[in-house]
């Protein structure tokens, strides 16, 4: 009240200047010492005297000086020249301005009573201004507390960023569309993330436009359920715009409807279908068709990428820049984009980037031709960030890690002996794990030596054995040698022979192994084989063995 009562003087001091700037100079006089009041009465008898105890209505503008006076007429803010219908105008859209304002003070306000940042609030304020015309007590402040018992604070804030004409429906209507997209299978969780307008339409509206859909093309509901999980965004629209789609893409394609080629293509086509106008998808279709494709069959390439959302002039200069970068010629060109239409949708600047990326990594012009022309992906993509990746993937992958040699186990492979011809054999298999944490494999090099006492019964050289990669614990690599363990001096035989007859027929050996580990260039020594085993002479196997002893075996061959 405080404000429209100061507009209202000020419209009566606008007045009071206009009819000031008009008046004589003994009729300023008059206004200036006893107020406007005195002036009409002394324009309607100017040879009757006025009393000057008269009670004038005394204006505020009088009673200051015109230089100081800033609300009406300060030197600084309003010129004497001006005409009252402009003054009158600029305090009119100031005092509106102000009222927007202090309407939207309101507005805010009552988010941030809901819980709502102030970050939030602008957010959504912006992309739906409508909010500010609502009245704060009978519309927003109901809708936004039936909200918040709905959802709660946090998760009503985040659905007004996604959805910011959330408050225009209520809980339960949401709750029904929702619902009854259920019941048909689709998941509408999936469709309030893509298109959560959905949910605040009627739920007749959708069902129009649901069933639109599933009698123009015969989808069956499962059919229905996979196009609505992709294209969400259809729901948002009136039957009409769907079926002038459907309609538009079956005029490219030449093929009716209710065939199921049709609805391959409607199932796999762009997302962007149904929210870009049917005019422009047939049009923008029909001339890359016409300008680049090498047959009919393009037409579906160019619905699946969504070529349709880049303009008629865009696909041109697009054309010509792939031309200057690759060396593409006319026949290629189209070779190209009829495989791959998607190649349109980047931008010149990106292309540009990939190619010069390409050639600074170290690529010949010619090179960099040859990959694009087989691999047209690439001009799609951050090169910078795909070699950065690419660096820190190759340095994870290729540091060096210790690759180590588990416990060893021995067993006799082959084992005879014979006191009367005074011969012994002995072959061993070793079993030794190798662990190698690394992501390539590694080059095993080294010997495994096996000793009688103080004497060399045997050796086994490894020179190319490869530890696969990520040979960990659960799994590690077995490095399997057979080491002939017979090659021992005459006097030795003789002790074997002498040890093989009598108790406790049992033999010791010890082994002795040395190995080193290759990677990328680097050679790391491994832990060394130190241990030593013993074999029964009966079974030839690894004590303590489980068969009783024969009663003689002076003269029995093993």
């Amino acid at each position: 009240m405080r404000f429209r009562e100061l507009v209202a003087n000020c419209m009566k001091n606008t007045v009071f200047l206009c009819r000031l700037s008009s008046a004589s100079t003994h009729q300023k006089h008059i206004i200036s010492r006893h107020g406007t009041h005195c002036f009409e009465h002394h324009k309607a008898a100017p040879h009757k005297p006025f009393r000057a105890h008269d009670p004038p209505v005394v204006p505020l503008c009088i009673r200051l000086p015109l230089s100081s006076h800033r609300l009406c007429c300060g030197n600084s803010r309003l010129s004497h020249q001006q005409p009252c219908s402009a003054v009158r105008r600029k305090l009119l859209t100031s005092a509106t301005k102000s009222a927007r304002a202090g309407k939207a003070d309101a507005v805010q306000a009552e988010f941030a009573k809901a819980g709502i940042s102030a970050e939030v609030t602008l957010k959504v304020l912006k992309q739906y201004k409508s909010y500010l015309t609502w009245d704060v007590e009978t519309k927003l402040r109901p809708a936004l507390q039936s909200w918040l018992q709905e959802l709660g604070t946090e998760q009503l804030s985040q659905q007004l960023q996604k959805v910011q004409r959330l408050l225009i429906c209520k809980p339960e209507e949401c709750s029904e569309v929702y619902s009854w997209l259920m019941s048909k299978g689709v998941n509408a969780a999936t469709v309030q993330q893509k298109a959560p307008v959905v949910l605040t339409r009627e739920l007749r509206a959708v069902q129009s436009t649901f069933e639109a859909l599933q009698q123009a093309a015969a989808f069956s509901d499962e059919q229905m359920c996979t196009l609505l999980h992709k294209h969400s965004v259809a729901l948002v629209f009136g039957p009409e715009h769907v079926l002038s789609t459907l309609q538009a893409v079956g005029l490219v394609l030449d093929m009716p409807m209710k065939s199921d080629s049709f609805r391959e293509v409607i199932l796999a086509a762009n997302d962007r279908l149904f929210s870009s106008n049917p005019v422009t998808v047939h049009q923008r279709v029909t001339f890359f068709c016409q300008t680049y494709a090498t047959g009919p069959h393009v037409a579906r390439t160019a619905l699946t990428s969504g070529v349709f959302v880049t303009p008629e002039p865009v696909m041109q200069s697009r054309a010509a820049k792939l031309q200057e970068l690759l060396g593409w010629d006319s026949e290629q060109l189209k070779q190209k984009l009829s495989a791959d239409s998607n190649t349109l949708n980047i931008q010149p600047f990106t292309l540009a980037r990939n190619v010069h990326e390409m050639q600074g990594a170290g690529f010949s012009q010619t090179q960099v031709w040859a990959m694009c022309t087989q691999h047209p992906a690439l001009l799609d993509f951050n090169l910078q960030m795909l070699f950065a990746v690419l660096a820190a993937v190759g340095v994870f992958l290729l540091v060096p890690r210790g690759i180590s040699v588990g416990e060893v186990e021995l067993q006799s492979d082959h084992m005879s002996w014979n006191t009367t011809k005074g011969t012994y054999q002995l072959k061993l298999l070793a079993k030794i794990p190798i662990y190698n944490p690394n992501y390539m494999k590694a080059r095993i090099k080294g010997s495994l030596k096996v000793f009688f006492y103080d004497t060399e019964a045997g050796v086994t050289q490894v020179e190319q054995v490869f530890a696969r990669p990520r040979a960990l614990a659960k799994s590690p690599y077995m490095l399997e040698l057979v080491v002939d363990a017979s090659n021992v001096p005459s006097k030795y035989i003789l002790t074997i022979l002498s040890e093989c007859a009598t108790f406790p027929r049992r033999l010791i050996f010890f082994v002795k192994g040395s190995f080193g580990a290759h990677f990328l260039g680097q050679t790391q020594g491994l832990s060394p084989i130190d241990t030593y085993f013993m074999i029964d002479c009966i079974n030839g196997g690894s004590v303590p063995p489980s068969a009783p002893s024969p009663p003689d075996l002076a003269h029995q061959e093993h």
